[in-house]
């Protein structure tokens, strides 16, 4: 049996799926030179974020950003942050782009539940995440692009 640790303070974090994907549009989207390259995006803890059939999170940017999404304070699975249904729940697009999810777990994708198709400048990191009844053919599929002109 895992419990959760007694939370500590209370935090900033984000309460639903369709705030999450306005966040990371906003963020990806913004032109503004001076915004930070690198944003991290807290889940609440105890939180089931509910993906609408064709509602998986978008994460493409043709600047070079990085983006971290975190359950709860401290990216751990012990915070009981999931993410769960859809068709799928994150497409990775773009250059120069790097990914990191910490202590997610993910539930109940129709179809691959992580989609990573950015250039090979890209990198995506997974740290104490966890798939459980998802039924596509894989859980992640990369699909690394190398030159777009040929």
């Amino acid at each position: 049996v895992i419990t959760a640790p007694p939370s500590r303070r209370q935090i900033d974090c984000i309460e639903s799926w369709g705030k999450l994907k306005s966040s990371i549009f906003n963020y990806t989207n913004n032109d503004n030179n001076e915004a930070p390259t690198k944003q991290i995006f807290t889940l609440c803890p105890g939180t089931v974020y509910e993906v609408p059939e064709k509602g998986a999170i978008v994460l493409s940017s043709s600047k070079e950003v990085d983006i971290v999404i975190d359950c709860g304070s401290e990216g751990s699975l012990f915070e009981n942050c999931t993410i769960s249904g859809g068709q799928s729940h994150f497409l990775i697009l773009g250059e120069e782009i790097t990914v990191t999810i910490r202590g997610t777990r993910f539930k109940g994708s129709k179809n691959v539940s992580i989609f990573a198709g950015a250039d090979e400048g890209s990198s995506l990191i997974f740290k104490s995440c966890e798939w459980t009844e998802n039924e596509g053919q894989s859980t992640v599929l990369i699909h690394n692009r190398e030159d777009k002109d040929e």
